[in-house]
């Protein structure tokens, strides 16, 4: 069994990244964060709260994929290495590989593609989007066993052959 965590700020690939991974491992569950954040309502106006379900969620849904044998693709945006150190130590209950994978890309490359992709309803802004960022380059020298790849200026099946080939 293998958990695949695709970290890294919006803007990066993360999605397209993680349902590609996911498409090609059958019987894998994607824990898209993002979709289930959609599912705690007035989500937009409760951050903290907002963070600390979608995390409960996370480690809930990996304990029971890894439990049930199967993988786990985590599309999620986490600058905490406390969450991430959970994840790992689920996979471990659960004698699951883990394969963190941090995608990067400059801060003003990032910052202009969620700006064309829009705030997402009020949850980024300019401001909330130069923090991740900062939040995640902080967090590369804390991740000694994350793989770093830097998404800028590369076509994603560029990406995607590099992660399989570290996913083997």
């Amino acid at each position: 069994m293998k958990l695949i965590i695709i970290n890294g700020p919006c803007g990066v690939g993360k999605s397209t990244l993680a349902e590609q991974i996911h498409a090609d491992i059958p019987l894998s569950f994607l824990m898209d964060s993002y979709a289930q954040i959609r599912c705690i309502s007035n989500y937009q106006n409760f951050g903290e709260e907002r963070w600390e379900m979608t995390v409960a969620i996370a480690n809930s849904l990996i304990d029971s994929m890894l439990g049930l044998g199967r993988d786990v693709v985590v599309d999620m945006m986490v600058y905490s290495s406390e969450v991430l150190d959970f994840f790992y130590e689920i996979a471990k209950r659960h004698g699951a590989e883990v394969h963190e994978i941090l995608l990067t890309a400059p801060r003003d490359i990032v910052i202009g593609r969620a700006e064309k992709r829009g705030w997402h309803g009020g949850l980024l802004s300019r401001e909330k989007v130069g923090y991740i960022w900062d939040r995640l380059e902080g967090l590369k020298e804390l991740r000694d066993k994350a793989n770093l790849i830097d998404t800028n200026d590369r076509e994603v099946s560029e990406i995607y052959t590099e992660v399989k080939d570290l996913i083997k």
